[in-house]
């Protein structure tokens, strides 16, 4: 043990015993321990290690990549000297080391980054004795866009090259299924799929990783993600008609998105009460209106018939009628079907058939058109009438005062 009262001026001698101290400082980081990167592809990236308070017996500084293959990481650099052939990707690596006022600046270089280039590296500076003095560890993320959103109304059809067909069509007669498959993108991105009107979202999901299929034996060459909005077991409602179903990818900065129109068809189906008909006193006669309303999608075929007994069937109206069939639009996938006469007679006052009809089904109803007790052409002649009556007996008074 050294003894400090050793440590005095002798009495017969002018020497004095000097005692050297050494100050060890701890070496640090001058940064967090773990850090984390985010760049776009073909981008410079420097991952710095910044040592402070390192003055004394620094030799080795090593770089090195965890692997996804081995819990061995890949040794890439020890101080300058690269571990790996300057060849390929590792030709886009350099490493580089600046001498600071109280420390060291170690640098990976990586150049024109690629989406292989994302992982985890770390930075070693080693002792005089081979030894780990610091470490510390960068996770680095090159965005990778993905390569293919693609809207699928089916899943079981669904492949890397599939052509949608727009807008997708769907049957209220039966199920069906509405989802999204992403196709690459790293790191791994969110997948969310809605299905939304002009004032409202119906549906939406988010996705990190429903199904994900590696490689050519799933028949993709690269990752790829799907969200399935709805599925065979779902009904398919009314309400869809109309919307849009839109798929967003989203990885870090990125985002991308994909939409596609959904049409829901309908069986027709005629509104309660939604039939009646009108007549109309002209110049020269009487006009009249058969009107029914109808929702239906796609509207498909209106057919009007006719028959004049109970006993006869219907029979559709020719041209050579006269007769004038139009439809109008009275709302979302809600219709108006008339049959206009132009010319009134007696004939016209019979059965009339209404038929509408489209790819899922049809229905009918029947109108009747029928004469009125007095019709409009009979009262204005009554009227005329009686006019012309009054004005006769008003003169026949004159010329008797």
């Amino acid at each position: 043990m050294f003894d400090w009262r050793h440590c005095r001026r002798s009495n017969s001698s002018a020497s004095y015993i000097t005692v050297l101290v050494v100050v060890f400082i701890i070496p640090s980081f001058a940064e967090a321990d773990d850090q984390r990167f985010v760049v776009d592809q073909l981008q410079n990236i420097h991952l710095d290690c910044i040592v402070k308070n390192f003055k004394f017996g620094v030799v080795t500084s090593k770089w090195s990549k965890q692997q996804t293959s081995s819990v061995l990481p890949l040794l890439l650099f020890v101080d300058d000297r690269p571990l790996r052939p300057v060849a390929g990707d590792f030709a886009r690596y350099n490493t580089s080391h600046t001498e600071q006022t109280n420390g060291y600046t170690y640098s990976l270089n990586i150049y024109n980054t690629q989406s292989q280039d994302s992982g985890q590296y770390a930075c070693e500076v080693l002792d005089t004795r081979g030894n780990t003095a610091l470490r510390m560890n960068f996770t680095l993320n090159v965005i990778d866009p993905v390569d293919n959103i693609i809207l699928f109304k089916n899943f079981s059809s669904v492949n890397a090259t599939d052509a949608p067909v727009y807008p997708f069509r769907f049957s209220t007669a039966a199920p069906g299924s509405l989802g999204c498959h992403v196709i690459g993108g790293n790191p791994q991105p969110n997948v969310t799929m809605s299905l939304a009107s002009n004032t409202q979202t119906i549906g939406q999901k988010l996705l990190l990783a429903e199904k994900q299929w590696i490689g050519p034996d799933a028949g993709f060459q690269k990752p790829s993600w799907q969200v399935v909005l709805f599925a065979d077991q779902i009904t398919i409602l009314p309400e869809y008609d109309g919307t849009m179903a839109v798929c967003s990818v989203s990885i870090e900065t990125y985002n991308a998105s994909s939409s596609n129109a959904v049409l829901v068809d309908a069986i027709p189906y005629f509104f309660s009460n939604g039939c009646h008909s009108e007549q109309f006193s002209v110049k020269g006669g009487t006009t009249a209106q058969l009107s029914c309303r109808f929702h239906a999608h796609p509207v498909g075929q209106v057919t009007w018939s006719k028959k004049m007994t109970a006993t006869q069937d219907f029979q559709l109206i020719a041209d050579s009628d006269g007769l004038q069939s139009v439809v109008i639009l009275d709302g979302k996938n809600d219709f108006i079907a008339k049959l206009m006469f132009p010319q009134l007679d007696d004939n016209n006052f019979q059965l009339y058939n209404l038929t509408i009809s489209n790819d899922l089904g049809s229905n009918s109803t029947v109108i009747k058109l029928s004469k009125s007790s007095a019709s409009p052409t009979s009262k204005n002649a009554y009227i005329q009438c009686l006019l012309s009556i009054v004005l006769l007996l008003k003169t026949v008074a004159k010329s008797y005062t």
